[in-house]
C-alpha cells in the first residue's frame, strides 16, 4: 500500500504566521521547526537566492516571449507580474527575519 502525503497550498502570511508561533526559546537560544536554531543569515541568504532564481526566470520569459504575437505578450505579463509578486514576498520575507532579531520586553533574544 502506498501513502501519498497530501500537499496544501497556504496563504505566504499564514505560513508565516505559523512559523513565528512555532518558535520557543529553550535553553537560550532561538529554535525554529523542527529543532534548528534560527540562523538569520542562512535565511537572508536563501531569501537571496530565491530572488536570484525569480530574476533569472523573468529575464527568460523575456527573452523567450514572441513579440509579434500579442496573446504571448500578454502571458508574458502576467507572468512577469506574478514573479514580481514572489519578489515582493522576499521583501516581506527580510523584514520578518529583521523582526525576528527584534528585542523582546526590552531584550534582545540573543540575551533569552
Amino acid at each position: 500500500m502506498v501513502h501519498r502525503s497530501k500537499v496544501q497550498i497556504c496563504d505566504f502570511q499564514q505560513v508565516t504566521a505559523d512559523v513565528q508561533t512555532c518558535l520557543f526559546k529553550n535553553s537560550g537560544e532561538l529554535i525554529s521547526g523542527f529543532g534548528r536554531k534560527f540562523d538569520a543569515d542562512r535565511e537572508r541568504q536563501s531569501n537571496q537566492n530565491m530572488r536570484t532564481i525569480i530574476n533569472t526566470v523573468k529575464e527568460r520569459v523575456r527573452s523567450l516571449v514572441d513579440t509579434t504575437n500579442a496573446s504571448a505578450v500578454t502571458k508574458a505579463a502576467h507572468y512577469l507580474s506574478a514573479l514580481d509578486a514572489q519578489l515582493e514576498v522576499c521583501d516581506r520575507t527580510d523584514e520578518y527575519i529583521d523582526q525576528l532579531q527584534q528585542p523582546i520586553g526590552g531584550r534582545s533574544v540573543r540575551d533569552l
